[in-house]
């Protein structure tokens, strides 16, 4: 929940900024960075509470079809291994 309620948007680049994690020294950026609306507690408690219902529906259809993925490795690690296991699909 914190690391999307942090998000901003540069309306002028798209570029979304984590703003907790990531100081704009920018000030022309930094004027820029507009809230984005999907991103309000409310909003994502609804989105969440909505997936979870779903999650054990998709679970069930697409069982054969899941995998997990360590993410604690590098980008190469991790994409090498993605194209690995569909490629086994």
């Amino acid at each position: 929940m914190e690391r999307i309620e942090g998000r901003k948007l540069d309306q002028e680049t798209g570029e979304i900024y984590c703003v907790k994690r990531r100081v704009v020294d920018d000030e022309n950026i930094a004027h820029r960075l507009v809230e984005i609306a999907k991103d309000k507690e409310e909003i994502i408690k609804k989105r969440m509470s909505l997936w979870k219902s779903f999650y054990p529906i998709i679970t069930n259809e697409l069982n054969d079809k899941i995998f997990e993925i360590n993410c604690d490795r590098n980008i190469d690690s991790i994409t090498t291994e993605i194209i690995d296991k569909i490629e086994t699909l």
